[in-house]
C-alpha cells in the first residue's frame, strides 16, 4: 500500500472517530437536558454528567495535534 493510501485510511479512521464521538456527545448532553427539565437534580445526574466529560476529553485527545 502506498503512504498516500495509508494517510487516506487513517484519515477516514480519524474521521470516523471523531464523528462517533461528537454523536456520543451530542446523545449524553440531550440526555442531561431531557432529565433537567424532568426535575432531576444534580446528584442524578452525576454519572451521566462524568461520562460526558470523559467523552469530551477523549474527543479533545483525538483531535488534539501529534506532539
Amino acid at each position: 500500500m502506498s503512504a498516500l493510501a495509508v494517510d487516506q485510511t487513517v484519515r477516514r479512521s480519524r474521521q470516523q472517530q471523531v464523528e462517533d464521538l461528537l454523536t456520543k456527545l451530542d446523545e449524553r448532553r440531550r440526555e442531561l437536558y431531557r432529565l433537567r427539565a424532568n426535575g432531576v437534580r444534580r446528584a442524578g445526574m452525576r454519572d451521566l454528567k462524568r461520562e460526558f466529560l470523559v467523552v469530551r476529553q477523549h474527543l479533545r485527545d483525538v483531535v488534539a495535534p501529534p506532539s
